[in-house]
């Protein structure tokens, strides 16, 4: 029974991390003239995947044939992880239903549903941080911090979604 409280916290303070996210991220994007939004509000994963790049160009000094190597895992990554990306959607979506309803048995079957997803994203996600360190140098790989890199955003691991995955509430409340 502890156990199963404690699951229904994590994901409570999961749903309402996305939601304090989500509010902080209304204003971005194509309103702002950044014009990297797709119309649902999701950034658009070819300028996510460019920008990451970017990113580890200038703290690691990539070559241009690491930079290929990389889109192409990133890219993948992105591909394997659009339709989990959709699943953890409509289940969160599902799970905010079954809140609101007070259903509690669905509640839970949600959130081992939602669990389940969020790990398979972070194997994706976690496989293709893998598969970027080999393809670094040995001096490359000393300046990479300690832990996960968070190649996906989101901080450690790279828990944050993955590719072009709207946190918070749907759009459509």
């Amino acid at each position: 029974m502890k156990k199963r409280s404690l699951v229904l916290v994590a994901v409570s303070l999961l749903l309402f991390a996305g939601l304090v996210a989500a509010q902080g991220q209304q204003g971005r994007g194509r309103q702002s003239g950044q014009g990297n939004a797709t119309p649902g509000g999701a950034p658009d994963p070819q300028q996510m995947i460019q920008q990451r790049i970017d990113r580890l160009t200038s703290e690691l000094n990539l070559t241009e044939a690491q930079k290929t190597q990389a889109a192409t895992i990133l890219g993948n990554a992105a591909k394997a992880a659009q339709p989990l990306n959709q699943q953890v959607r409509e289940t969160r979506q599902s799970l905010q239903e079954a809140i609101k309803a007070n259903n509690t048995a669905q509640i839970d079957q949600l959130s081992n549903t939602f669990g389940t997803q969020m790990g398979q994203i972070t194997a994706i996600n976690s496989k293709a941080e893998a598969q970027f360190i080999a393809i670094l140098t040995p001096e490359q790989q000393a300046k990479l911090p300690s832990g996960p890199l968070g190649l996906f955003g989101g901080g450690p691991g790279g828990f944050g979604g993955g590719f072009g995955e709207r946190r918070g509430p749907p759009p459509n409340r």
